[in-house]
C-alpha cells in the first residue's frame, strides 16, 4: 500500500518533468521538493541507498540547474551534447555505476545493487546534461525511467513505478518537443 509521502513525491516529480519538457524553470523548484521526499522513502522504507542517494544529489543539482535556467544566453541555450558532454557522459556511467556496485554490494544489505547501481549511475549523468540543457538527456531518462519501472514495482513501491512509466512517456515527448528547437551547438 502507497503511503501519502510516496503519492506526495510522486506528484511533485511528475510536475517537475512535465514542466521540463517545456523548458520551463519551475521544474526545478517542484522537482526538488519531489526528490527529497523520495530520498527519505529510499534511505527508511525501500532499502534503495544509491537511488537515495541519487535524490539527494538531484535536489544539490537543480539548485544549480535551477541557476543555470535563470540564464539567457547562448551557453544556455537547448543543444545538442557536445562531444565533450557525450564522452563523460558514457564515462561517468561506467565508472560510477562499477563503484555503486561494489559498494551496495559489499557494505548494505541491498537486494537490487545492479539495478540500483545503473539507475543512480546514469541518473547523475543525465541531471548534468539536464542542467545544460542537452536534449539527449530526455534519452539517458528514459532508458532510466525503463530500469525503474520493474525496480521500484519489485520494492513495492506502485505509485513510484508507476511514476517512472509515465516519466518514459514524458521523455519521448520531450525529447520529440527539445529536438524541433533550433541545433545550437558549442
Amino acid at each position: 500500500m502507497p503511503s501519502y509521502w510516496e503519492i506526495l513525491s510522486v506528484g511533485f516529480s511528475l510536475a517537475s518533468v512535465w514542466l521540463a519538457r517545456k523548458v520551463n524553470i519551475w521544474a526545478y523548484p517542484t522537482g526538488i521538493i519531489g526528490v527529497l521526499i523520495q530520498a527519505i522513502l529510499c534511505f527508511w522504507v525501500w532499502g534503495l541507498y544509491a537511488d537515495g542517494c541519487i535524490n539527494v544529489y538531484f535536489a544539490i543539482m537543480s539548485i544549480w540547474g535551477w541557476i543555470l535556467w535563470g540564464y539567457k544566453t547562448k551557453k544556455t541555450a537547448v543543444h545538442h551534447w557536445t562531444v565533450i558532454e557525450k564522452r563523460i557522459s558514457v564515462a561517468v556511467m561506467v565508472i560510477l555505476s562499477s563503484v555503486f556496485y561494489a559498494v551496495l554490494s559489499r557494505y548494505t544489505n541491498s537486494t537490487v545493487p545492479l539495478a540500483d547501481a545503473l539507475v543512480s549511475a546514469a541518473s547523475v549523468s543525465a541531471m548534468i546534461l539536464m542542467a545544460k540543457k542537452a536534449k539527449e538527456q530526455w534519452v539517458w531518462w528514459m532508458a532510466i525511467d525503463i530500469v525503474s519501472v520493474p525496480l521500484y514495482w519489485y520494492k513495492e513501491a506502485p505509485f513510484v513505478a508507476f511514476q517512472f512509466l509515465i516519466f518514459t512517456f514524458l521523455a519521448w515527448d520531450g525529447y520529440k518537443k527539445w529536438k524541433s528547437m533550433g541545433a545550437v551547438t558549442d
